[in-house]
């Protein structure tokens, strides 16, 4: 993961963001959403570029085009232990 996260750096020249969120209003309404986390930013250095390709980053990680991708278990991610 650390290794993923220097990648992702070398990449933008800059780590990833702990919670990215971006509002576009129009009139004070909200006409574009979007919001991932640091996990999901850097799949694609962690050999899930597959998955990155299913996860719709222009939009909220709960909108439903992004279920199938927020729903799949990433081993890297989880505790040796559990």
């Amino acid at each position: 993961v650390g290794l993923a996260c220097h990648n992702y750096e070398s990449t933008y020249q800059v780590f990833p963001p702990a919670f990215y969120v971006e509002l576009e209003l129009a009139g004070g309404v909200p006409t574009r959403r979007v919001a991932y986390n640091w996990g999901t930013a850097i799949l694609p250095y962690l050999e899930q570029d597959n998955l990155a390709k299913q996860y719709d980053f222009n939009t909220w990680f709960w909108n439903p085009t992004n279920a199938t991708a927020a729903n799949q278990v990433v081993k890297i991610y989880l505790c040796p232990s559990s």
